[in-house]
């Protein structure tokens, strides 16, 4: 029932450890499989292979964080001030994160 459904959530049963032998065993015979799931609105598309090794989920103050790596960012026709950004090391972005009141607290 669960699987059937159009809208689904994380289910939070499986360690990282098990899904990534899961998803390994299914990219075995699909190789390019995708993965697609929205964060609140902000909605993710790759490859069922990049989970655990670009793109990554975690926690962090009661909510889900995604980290998702890559050598470069490529930007749709339109100018956004985002295209300027000097971006932050990583643990600059965790701090103000850490910092920041969790929603509804």
């Amino acid at each position: 029932m669960w699987a059937a459904g159009d809208k689904r959530q994380l289910q939070e049963k499986w360690t990282h450890e098990d899904v990534m032998g899961a998803t390994a065993h299914i990219v075995e015979y699909q190789p390019d499989l995708e993965l697609k799931f929205k964060a609140d609105d902000i909605a993710v598309r790759a490859k069922m292979s990049d989970y655990g090794d670009s793109i990554h989920i975690a926690r962090m103050n009661g909510r889900y964080v995604l980290l998702i790596e890559a050598d470069g960012l490529h930007f749709e026709k339109g100018m956004s001030p985002i295209e300027l950004l000097h971006p932050e090391d990583i643990e600059q972005v965790l701090a103000r994160m850490r910092g920041r009141p969790r929603p509804g607290h």
